[in-house]
């Protein structure tokens, strides 16, 4: 397994969940992720996919759009439950099981 893709995996403890990561990182974050799971090249493609679309819009709002719905798409392909906000919105609602599992919730 490659190296190549180093930074944080998670948000440690003490850190805040409402951090607002650069697109660099996120972009180390999701690789690192994807390579673990086996889908780095299906990541790299989405990657590329979504670049030569927004290279091909200036208008701010599609842009806008048109990251988000490739964010989306990278979530699914990561198998991600918490939830997806973007921009101060929310793209996909975390999911009922993964609610049910937050400690907050659990009966003990």
């Amino acid at each position: 397994m490659s190296k190549k893709f180093k930074g944080p995996e998670y948000i440690p403890p003490g850190i805040s969940k409402n951090r607002i990561q650069t697109e660099q990182q996120s972009r180390i974050n999701v690789m690192n992720i994807a390579e673990k799971i086996g889908m780095k090249f299906d990541a790299e493609a989405i990657f590329r996919k979504y670049d030569a679309i927004l290279a091909k819009h200036q208008d701010p709002e599609e842009r806008k759009q048109i990251a988000i719905i490739g964010a989306a798409e990278i979530y699914k392909l990561l198998g991600l439950q918490s939830g997806f906000d973007m921009a101060g919105q929310t793209v996909i609602p975390p999911t009922e099981e993964f609610l049910a599992n937050l400690p907050e919730n659990k009966k003990q």
